[in-house]
């Protein structure tokens, strides 16, 4: 190894003379010395210990990176801190040499390449990390008088100790940094309770911002009693909801794990509930993407409601949206929303007539684990909690079971949720906007609907009118769905002919907005031109056969901007919907018998609501009736008073 280093010097043309060491400028040795940390730590110690068993020979030991700079040293002043101890640059040298050679070397006095190094003797040994990549060099040098054959094997044992130390440091390193990255708070307490690490995310949550290691758990959180009992056990746990207070007095809701080691810590993990609903809106799309100006339309029923929903949505008091089915209520519903100051918080929808009327509480209010046989091990929150900063929206409320609706009317009252199986009281922060088709003051009188819970909610009423009182917009909302359609199936959009338009203009349509847009989807899809005829126009025959034949009797027979039968009978809170009361908005001509729903209303008010009755008067089975109540909306209690 010698005779090679000395064949590399020589072609290198480096000289045999020295005036003087050459040393990195001050800015790279601070960047050298950052970046070779782990090693120097993890080194420093076992040279001061080899310094001890050395210092009686006069030895200068060097700590180096595996480029040559000098990156520690101890012992005799002669090598400063930034030197470069290469062959290019000292020729043969321990240093130099071994980084060359990556192994162990012994340079005898003058073995050295430099007359000025002829007076030591100098051993050197690589230090490589646990993957085997040379780190640096450690080296010995005394002078020839204080030689001693053990030198370079008590160097190596040096070496090998700090590979070792060098190994767990990094270990412990990569473990800090995977800890700090974590989304999941880790707090790792001593067998006495003290704080032994905490991590980012923690420190987050508990709003740490001082240095607790060593500190109480009380100096980060006051845990609650359940919290409490579990870390007095010394048992682990899995995904147990505790709260905890912090120093600044603020409670926060957490999902906590801990476990227990040999050594009698305890790790503890935990979540922020908020994060994880966070988390759990993003997934289920808890975002409304309606405005105001998504809403088509003219006329002044339709401005109106808009006007109202504005105003609406600059207050945070409970709403209430009244409208027949299709009418666009969730539409007005996420418009307030995104105009709101929670704009940017959820928006929840719940559909009260979807649900389960034995699952509706623990959906809306959330459950504890063991609440009820299925439920979910750590519990879980309901659409309240999801909720939180944000708005909720309870479509078909008149579906709620009266069980329900006492709850709803608890958290109206005290903005507060109580999960089901739970004792704790959760604040949350929601606004609360319903919606119905049903007559509720009807529901109210009948028994069905709390009268409480009813005039909690209809603080704020907004009436959405049918399409029949907005027949002027209904040439827009069809060119509107005509474009919508086309560019979902890729191709040109077709135009409205003058007789598709006036078949669509005087239809009734009792399924409204919704049920325009399924028509105008048929038509385009059934349309082999580039107009949409009349006759691609697809309408329920039940209702079309209670329009006139020509456009001049409709007209006359429909004057513009009527009252709906939804309003007469919701808005005016009638006992009973006479005949007489809805026959004007649905015209016929000649007898009662000449429609088919004149016909069903005759028979339901002479047998006071008995669908069997009727059904026999009529020639019809009951089921074929209920149908036909269900297609015209009829609410047949009211027929039974």
């Amino acid at each position: 190894m010698i005779l090679h280093s000395w064949q590399r010097c020589k072609d290198a043309v480096v000289s045999t003379e020295l005036a003087q060491y050459y040393c990195i400028d001050q800015e790279c040795l601070t960047t050298v010395l950052a970046k070779n940390r782990l090693l120097i730590e993890a080194a420093t110690s076992t040279i001061n210990n080899l310094l001890i068993y050395t210092q009686h020979a006069n030895s200068h030991i060097i700590l180096a990176d595996k480029h040559g700079v000098v990156l520690y040293a101890a012992g005799r002043n002669l090598t400063p801190i930034g030197s470069v101890l290469t062959e290019e640059m000292l020729g043969t040298n321990g240093v130099g040499t071994c980084l060359v050679e990556q192994k162990p070397i012994y340079v005898m006095g003058p073995e050295h390449y430099l007359r000025q190094l002829h007076h030591s003797h100098c051993s050197a040994v690589p230090i490589f990390n646990a993957r085997k990549e040379l780190m640096g060099v450690m080296s010995l040098a005394v002078p020839r008088t204080s030689a001693h054959s053990h030198s370079l094997g008590m160097l190596e044992a040096a070496a090998a100790t700090i590979s070792k130390q060098l190994m767990l440091s990094e270990l412990l390193q990569e473990q800090q940094t995977l800890m700090e990255v974590l989304n999941e708070g880790v707090l790792i307490l001593d067998r006495h309770d003290r704080v032994y690490s905490i991590n980012r995310y923690a420190r987050n949550i508990f709003n740490v911002v001082s240095d607790v290691v060593g500190q109480p758990l009380a100096m980060v959180v006051a845990p609650d009693e359940a919290l409490s009992t579990i870390l007095a056990s010394n048992k682990s746990c899995q995904d147990l909801e505790v709260r905890g207070q912090r120093r600044d007095s603020r409670w926060v809701t957490l999902t906590c794990s801990v476990t227990m080691t040999a050594e009698g810590h305890k790790i503890i993990s935990v979540r922020d509930n908020c994060r994880t609903r966070a988390i759990t809106r993003r997934a289920i799309g808890a975002k409304a993407t309606y405005t105001f100006d998504n809403i088509l339309g003219q006329s002044t029923a339709i401005n109106k409601a808009i006007f109202q929903a504005r105003q609406v949505s600059q207050s945070d008091a409970t709403a209430l949206i009244w409208g027949e089915s299709g009418t666009g209520k969730e539409l007005i519903a996420q418009s307030i929303h995104n105009a709101s100051r929670r704009a940017k918080g959820p928006f929840i929808v719940v559909n009260c007539g979807a649900i389960p009327r034995d699952l509706i509480q623990s959906e809306l209010f959330g459950y504890e684990a063991g609440a009820y046989t299925g439920a979910l091990r750590g519990g879980a929150a309901g659409k309240f909690e999801l909720a939180d900063g944000g708005t909720i929206f309870l479509d078909e409320i008149g579906e709620m079971p009266l069980a329900a609706q006492v709850s709803l009317l608890r958290f109206l009252q005290e903005k507060e949720v109580v999960r089901v199986g739970g004792q704790n009281r959760q604040v949350v922060d929601v606004r609360v906007i319903t919606a119905t088709n049903k007559n509720l003051s009807l529901a109210v009188q009948q028994q069905q609907f709390r009268a409480d819970l009813f005039y909690r909610i209809n603080v704020l009423a907004i009436n959405v009118p049918p399409l029949r009182e907005r027949t002027g917009d209904i040439e827009h909302l069809a060119n509107a769905f005509i474009t919508h359609c086309a560019n979902g199936l890729q191709q040109p959009a077709k135009a409205l002919s003058h007789s598709a338009l006036q078949r669509l203009t005087h239809y009734p349509w009792p399924g409204n907005v919704r049920e325009l847009e399924n028509v105008i989807e048929r038509a385009i899809n059934l349309s082999r031109s580039a107009v949409i005829e009349a006759e691609d126009i697809q309408l329920d025959p039940t209702f079309v056969a209670s329009m006139p034949n020509d456009v001049a009797a409709r007209a006359a027979l429909q004057p513009a901007a009527q009252p709906s039968v939804f309003a007469s009978a919701v808005g005016s809170y009638s006992d009973k919907v006479l005949l007489s009361d809805i026959a004007p908005y649905f015209p016929a001509s000649g007898q009662l018998q000449a429609s088919e729903y004149d016909t069903i209303i005759a028979a339901l008010n002479a047998t006071h609501g008995n669908l069997r009755e009727a059904a026999k008067q009529l020639g019809i089975s009951r089921s074929g009736l209920y149908n036909k109540v269900k297609r015209y909306q009829l609410a047949v209690e009211t027929f039974r008073q």
